[in-house]
């Protein structure tokens, strides 16, 4: 197996390993640009002794020795990474290929690679990054100038290094880069060493929630600015990624899931979620004595119908219960505490068997035009299906669904959304 195969299967394995261990948390990490400038050092070897030029500098070139670079870290543990270098070797001084050189040799590259962070799987310090890489290089050597073609030799590239940030944007790189060229005998195989200046670019707000992504605690997805730029989805005030029901308003202290009975026991694990009970008893009210009693017969009040239409207080009663009805998150199911709000709405209708409604649905700016079109009818449809199956005649009631388009408050913060989400009662003329 030749060492170009081992390098690209190398740099499969690292690829793949990040992607089951770093899925490049979308919550904790920024992405950002690095600019790199400093010097670099080249020991001309055909073995790998990455730190031999430290007892015999003749095989090192270090004259002239500019290095600049650029690397985008798109994930917590992943990079790519473009850098550029020159350098060159002293006649009467330096040695290549093992002869002494009898005239100046001049030393280029260009080198795009692969870095795997790894500090953060045993170190949780902010000012330290480890990395390994991997990659390929294109290098000139010549005696007349940088970049002549008939020197130029391609190389297959590993090696590691490591920042220590000073700041959140300065900070010291050092790297080491073993560079194969696929030459017979090694001819041409080198280490080329770099110490310079990391620049991380400042980013403004990526999610462009009002946060700036140093202080945003969720930089690549929209939040609220009370939160830290986190979102909150169900509006309980606990952040999702802190939420274990992050679509479902409820209790700090049960991690934001909801308790309807108020027995403190989570819904999702109260067997009698609406029954405030005992924990002894999975949320279900202990069984009391079985004591006969007389059968109650319950008669529901007659109805007493009002001739023409209703007036604007009655219309007012109607969407004061309108806007407490109450849906699943994303969803056109009622909630259990809204039938009791329908029914007082369905009794209202029927007072006035002469006159049609119109059920209007609206939603939130959040979220496609499509889907909040549909999302709206949906829901307008519900409230209209629930009042047809309590005697209400469908002909006397039309659905309608508006989506966004018809805001009562500012969509721009979180009440004027919680606002504008409702169902409205209508009059048909």
């Amino acid at each position: 197996m030749n060492k170009l195969t081992l390098h690209f299967l190398l740099l499969s394995s690292i690829l793949s390993f990040s992607q089951d261990r770093i899925s490049g948390d979308p919550i904790t990490f920024t992405k950002n640009w690095i600019i790199k400038v400093g010097v670099n050092a080249v020991d001309e070897s055909r073995d790998w002794k990455p730190f031999d030029f430290l007892n015999d500098q003749s095989t090192s070139a270090f004259s002239n020795p500019i290095a600049l670079g650029v690397e985008y870290r798109f994930a917590n543990a992943n990079s790519i990474s473009l850098f550029g270098s020159l350098n060159k070797w002293k006649a009467d001084e330096g040695i290549i290929d093992g002869e002494l050189l009898t005239e100046d040799r001049s030393f280029s590259a260009i080198d795009l690679s692969y870095k795997f962070y790894f500090d953060h799987f045993f170190l949780n310090a902010n000012w330290l990054d480890i990395y390994a890489e991997a990659g390929l290089g294109l290098f000139f050597i010549s005696a007349t100038g940088p970049f002549n073609e008939r020197q130029s030799k391609l190389s297959q590239n590993l090696g590691f290094g490591s920042i220590i940030w000073f700041s959140k944007s300065i900070g010291l790189n050092l790297q080491v880069i073993n560079k194969f060229s696929r030459e017979e005998n090694n001819t041409g195989n080198h280490v080329q060493y770099f110490a310079g200046l990391a620049i991380k670019l400042k980013n403004k707000d990526f999610d462009r929630d009002g946060v700036k992504n140093q202080d945003d605690l969720c930089p690549s997805v929209f939040g609220e600015i009370e939160l830290n730029g986190c979102p909150d989805s169900d509006g309980d005030g606990i952040t999702d990624i802190m939420d274990s029901c992050p679509n479902e308003a409820g209790k700090s202290e049960l991690n934001g899931c909801p308790d309807s009975d108020n027995d403190g026991i989570s819904d999702s694990s109260d067997k009698c979620p609406y029954k405030a009970g005992s924990k002894d008893n999975y949320g279900c009210p202990l069984p009391e004595p079985i004591v006969e009693a007389e059968p109650i017969i319950e008669t529901k009040p007659e109805i007493v119908t009002e001739p023409g239409e209703p007036g604007e207080e009655v219309l007012k009663t109607l969407n004061d219960y309108a806007r407490t009805i109450l849906f699943d998150y994303s969803k056109s199911l009622f909630k259990q505490e809204t039938y009791e709000v329908l029914q007082s709405i369905s009794d209202i209708i029927k007072t006035y068997p002469e006159a049609s409604f119109i059920i209007e649905g609206h939603t939130d700016s959040l979220g496609s035009h499509i889907t909040n079109d549909r999302l709206s009818k949906a829901r307008a449809n519900a409230v209209r299906d629930y009042l047809i199956s309590n005697g209400i005649a469908s002909e006397r009631l039309t659905a309608i669904g508006y989506g966004e388009r018809r805001p009562k408050f500012s969509n721009a913060t979180k009440g004027g959304r919680d606002q504008n989400r409702r169902v409205e009662v209508k009059l048909k003329k």
